[in-house]
């Protein structure tokens, strides 16, 4: 069904009278051997096109939510949010990033509530946010998990340059922190 609605989305957009001609047309495009380099450069730059694409794209992840039956809502979306990080990361590192910076804050939230770390009273000021990372860095079971408060402070500074519009996460940085938050949800949220 969904197919269907999208070239019926497709078809509305682009004036075509019926879905079939719509199926057609894509059919036609991606079977033509002498047009395709000319073809995907119009649909590579028709932004319409690209954001149905997209979209399809990432309908599939609501089916790896419904396959994580038995985690939480929130476990589901790091999962999420960390696989769409990976994947964007060849294209986009900076978005990458975003994403994993978004995963990290949820990670800490997720240890601080299970190790009874309290956030202080404003959760996300620099300073009471580093002490909150230095008291869980400390904890046995965060060094447990084979880490220690400078890999905390590390990444929290990689979110920082993932975050802030006057610094910039270099392409080396934003690998480094979606490998190292992946490997740390693993862990976390298969304990």
């Amino acid at each position: 069904m969904s197919y269907i609605r999208t070239l019926r989305q497709l078809a509305d957009h682009y004036g075509l009278g019926r879905v079939a001609d719509v199926d057609m047309a894509l059919w036609s495009a991606a079977h033509s051997q002498a047009d395709l380099p000319a073809i995907a450069q119009l649909m590579y730059q028709d932004e319409y096109f690209q954001e149905i694409r997209l979209k399809n794209m990432f309908s599939g992840i609501r089916t790896l939510r419904a396959r994580s039956a038995g985690r939480s809502l929130d476990e589901r979306m790091l999962k999420e949010h960390l696989l769409v990080a990976r994947a964007f990361l060849p294209h986009d590192h900076t978005l990458a990033a975003l994403l994993c910076g978004r995963t990290f804050e949820a990670l800490v939230e997720i240890m601080s509530s299970r190790w009874g770390v309290p956030h202080g009273v404003k959760k996300w000021n620099q300073s009471e946010f580093r002490n909150r990372l230095k008291k869980i860095g400390q904890l046995y079971e965060f060094t447990e998990l084979g880490y220690f408060v400078k890999d905390l402070n590390r990444w929290w500074d990689w979110r920082n340059e993932a975050i802030h519009s006057d610094k910039r996460i270099s392409r080396k940085n934003a690998e480094e922190f979606v490998s190292q938050v992946s490997e740390l949800a693993k862990k976390l949220l298969l304990e």
